[in-house]
């Protein structure tokens, strides 16, 4: 190798990848790890490691964690923190996302999310949106909606939380296009 410039970043990935024989660019398994060197500074790059699954067909799950190698003033090496999202996707009638963030080096739940969307009847559709803030301990984010499909014409009832708001709204939906 003939390098113009000096070597200042090394990294280094691996992927491992199992194919579902259903989904084949979905997969059943999939694991990425990831560290590197900064050849500048002489500091480890953190390891961050990757792992989805899907076990069963409507469910995925994802979970990632970073490690420090080494300490940087910031705080000793070890592990930073651990992400995670989990969804069931039950196709039309049923869908909820849950996301995880927590934080190691506080040993606290640094953020709780929610997404959930039922279709209750073959008209009626309702949503809930939700965040919980484990720094604060409290929800920071609620919002709820309900949606009434009429054919031509759809009747959606919302609450915002944080603005206190209550809203509905009547919509023509006979033209898609417009």
């Amino acid at each position: 190798f003939d390098f113009a410039q000096k070597l200042d970043d090394l990294q280094v990935v691996y992927n491992y990848f199992l194919p579902d024989p259903v989904h084949p660019r979905q997969g059943k398994l999939g694991l990425t790890v990831t560290g590197g060197r900064d050849m500048l500074l002489g500091q480890w790059r953190d390891l961050l490691v990757s792992l989805k699954a899907s076990p069963i067909d409507p469910l995925m799950i994802d979970v990632e964690g970073s490690y420090s190698l080494d300490g940087r003033g910031i705080g000793d090496a070890g592990l930073r923190t651990i992400t995670s999202q989990i969804t069931y996707d039950g196709g039309r009638w049923f869908r909820h996302q849950v996301g995880l963030t927590y934080d190691s080096r506080n040993h606290k739940l640094g953020t709780l999310s929610s997404m959930l969307r039922v279709m209750a009847t073959r008209r009626l559709t309702l949503q809930n949106a939700l965040t919980f803030d484990g720094y604060q301990h409290k929800v920071t984010y609620n919002d709820l909606l309900a949606n009434y499909d009429m054919g031509c014409v759809a009747l959606t009832g919302s609450y915002r939380q944080q603005t206190h708001e209550y809203r509905l709204d009547l919509s023509i939906t006979a033209f898609p296009g417009i």
